[in-house]
């Protein structure tokens, strides 16, 4: 496989992926070309104050950027994205779902077909969740 073009993801988004937790959620940062923002992992309880400070770093992150969307990739595991899921939408944030299974392919394919991409780091997870957004 690889990779021909982007499905939906427009040079004025900021992607977020989200490793979700029990308690804290950890996000990460990239633009439409992949490329990471932001240079570190960025952690997040997994309650309403946690969501706004969230919102605050993403909103400002986007316009630091030029960035005028914002997408959260999320991988639906468990129960726990459900609240973080609605809240973000009720708040003006898109929300995606990306499937787990593409998300493990992505990182077992990147990392075994490239020296330099390595994502074993717990947090590093998220920020792969851009890859299961593109077409194929």
């Amino acid at each position: 496989m690889t990779i021909t073009e982007l499905t939906f993801i427009k040079k004025d988004m900021l992607v977020i992926g989200c490793d979700i937790g029990s308690e804290t959620h950890y996000f990460r940062a990239v633009d439409s070309k992949g490329i990471e923002l932001g240079k570190k992992a960025v952690s997040f309880p997994n309650n309403e104050e946690g969501f706004k400070g969230f919102k605050d770093w993403a909103v400002e992150l986007s316009a630091r950027n030029g960035k005028t969307q914002i997408v959260l990739g999320l991988e639906p595991t468990g129960h726990y994205w459900f609240t973080i899921a609605r809240w973000m939408i009720n708040n003006g944030i898109t929300v995606v779902q990306v499937n787990p299974y593409a998300v493990k392919f992505f990182i077992s394919h990147l990392t075994s077909t490239s020296s330099i991409l390595k994502f074993s780091s717990f947090p590093a997870i998220s920020c792969n969740l851009y890859y299961a957004l593109l077409k194929f």
